[in-house]
């Protein structure tokens, strides 16, 4: 089966020597309208309007909104960190500066981050928005919890060499994603082209980047 093959593919993580300090599965999220009451953050943030949720991880929620002024569809990627230490926050970032750094087929596009200063008058720090490309589709563990029993082997076998051929290069920059799995597989709308998400336990000197 797919997701078998996935994690044979991130066995790379235990070839690291090292444990995961964060679980940044995405679950799927309710797509009825959003709550940030505690989200510190409007509905319309800078130039986006907040939508609807995508889904959730350990240390940020993932939400829907469109860019009002070049009239596309983002993907928001928001930490739920504004007390956390100042060493968590940078995990946080980790990412962004990951995908940056391996741009190519198959992987999200990072547009911006946006991270406002310390607020010394509440005493909050704001979340930290990763802005990145919006991908239609839904993850391969979602779609099989959606759609069980879908034995098409040949295709399963398609999207483990496409996983693969999108991971070359990230391993010829010395990156190893670490977190490989279903829940971090997307498959677009139509199903047909996989995109690896979540780089938040990549490993990579960043000084060599």
């Amino acid at each position: 089966m797919i997701e078998k093959a996935i994690e044979n593919l991130g066995k790379e993580a235990n070839a690291a020597g090292t444990e995961s300090l964060l679980t940044t599965e995405v679950k799927p999220g309710p797509s009825s309208s959003l709550d940030i009451k505690n989200l510190g953050l409007p509905k319309r943030f800078a130039r986006f309007e907040i939508l609807e949720k995508l889904g959730s991880g350990s240390f940020g929620d993932v939400y829907k909104a469109p860019d009002v002024t070049l009239k596309r569809f983002v993907a928001l990627k928001i930490s739920r960190l504004e007390n956390a230490p100042e060493e968590v926050r940078k995990q946080f970032l980790h990412e962004a500066r990951a995908l940056v750094n391996v741009q190519g087929p198959g992987i999200v596009n990072v547009y911006d981050v946006l991270e406002e200063p310390f607020d010394e008058f509440s005493g909050q720090r704001p979340p930290i928005v990763i802005v990145q490309q919006f991908i239609n589709g839904r993850t391969i563990d979602r779609r099989r919890k959606e759609q069980p029993n879908t034995g098409d082997f040949d295709r399963f076998a398609r999207f483990v060499a496409a996983i693969a051929e999108i991971l070359e290069p990230v391993h010829r920059k010395d990156m190893i994603h670490r977190d490989l799995k279903p829940a971090n597989i997307m498959l677009d709308r139509d199903g047909d082209t996989p995109w690896v998400l979540d780089f938040g336990l990549a490993m990579f000197d960043e000084q060599r980047m």
